[in-house]
């Protein structure tokens, strides 16, 4: 199983999508973009919380 955010998907205007092979992953991904392209250093809860309820689940090809 593969998980999939897109930054799109939570509003930003940015092409950027992330996968990974678990959810921890996923988040640490998403915290490192999120700090080096949209200046937030710091991803609080609610952030994260709102970003997995926008994570879709791809097929590995």
């Amino acid at each position: 199983m593969t998980l999939k955010f897109s930054c799109a998907n939570v509003g930003v205007v940015c092409k950027k999508s992330v996968t990974a092979d678990t959810e921890e992953e996923l988040v640490a991904k998403i915290a490192a973009h999120a700090a080096e392209a949209h200046d937030v250093p710091v991803l609080t809860q609610t952030l994260v919380n709102y970003a997995k309820s926008t994570v879709e689940v791809v097929d590995a090809k």
